[in-house]
């Protein structure tokens, strides 16, 4: 099931991606995203002020296969995705890593009034070294985010006003 937006025509296309990498760990046995340096609070993207975002789908790849990643999860693998200003959680539960994917639906709208503020993402979670996965040092996981940024001043402010039903109408007495 998929959710349609109508999004402005003047709205700019962003792409994102991050690398999160975890060297091999000898004394675990495995690779570890969790508290990693270079898998906290990882810039994703500068917010602009007075535009709306629309995080629309995410990809997740990696430099190892897919039935390498889902037979040596230990500590499932969950990306946080966060405002730097206020610490403000972009999605109430972090995204879990479950599989590999392409453009999965991933909505969320964030509402920029701000300057200065930034999006950061956090990976956390660990994998155990499986046969086939001697020699590969680190696992690096790429996950790339597919976003509007929406500069329209009329579309800003009816997203802002609490009070409208829907984008582009008034509420109807």
């Amino acid at each position: 099931m998929s959710v349609n937006f109508k999004i402005p025509l003047q709205s700019r296309f962003i792409t994102t991606s991050n690398k999160f990498s975890a060297a091999f760990n000898s004394t675990p046995g495995g690779y570890s995203f969790t508290l990693t340096p270079g898998c906290t609070n990882v810039f994703m993207m500068d917010l602009q002020p007075n535009t709306t975002y629309l995080i629309n789908s995410v990809s997740v790849g990696a430099n190892i296969s897919e039935e390498q990643y889902l037979e040596s999860i230990r500590d499932f693998p969950n990306l946080y995705v966060k405002r730097e200003l206020n610490n403000i959680i972009v999605y109430q539960q972090p995204i879990a890593i479950s599989r590999f994917f392409d453009g999965n639906e991933a909505s969320a709208w964030i509402y920029s009034d701000q300057g200065r503020d930034r999006l950061l993402l956090t990976l956390s979670g660990a994998l155990n070294q499986l046969a086939s996965m001697i020699g590969i040092d680190p696992v690096i996981l790429e996950i790339t985010f597919n976003i509007f940024a929406i500069d329209s001043g009329y579309f800003n402010s009816a997203f802002r006003d609490e009070q409208s039903i829907t984008i582009g109408q008034s509420n109807r007495r």
